[in-house]
């Protein structure tokens, strides 16, 4: 069932909160990823990717696990 905020659109087409915050949340690795240098090693990959982390406006993903895998697997992908 849709996200019943109030908006018809979103019930409508069968949005749900949470398939909108996983896509929130992509868009927020992808973001990070995008930002990090290529040519780094595993360390420095994860340490460039929480110092971006705390300084965007959800410093507390910097310590999550699944975000800072997530970022590595854009960033593998991207090297193949």
């Amino acid at each position: 069932r849709g996200v019943d905020n109030g908006s018809p659109l979103l019930y409508d087409i069968g949005i749900t909160k949470e398939s909108l915050k996983g896509f929130q949340m992509n868009l927020f690795t992808q973001t990070i990823a995008n930002q990090i240098p290529q040519g780094l090693d595993r360390y420095d990959q994860i340490f460039a990717a929480k110092k971006l982390i705390l300084a965007s406006d959800s410093p507390l993903l910097a310590t999550c696990r699944e975000t800072l895998e997530e970022i590595e697997e854009i960033i593998f992908q991207r090297c193949k």
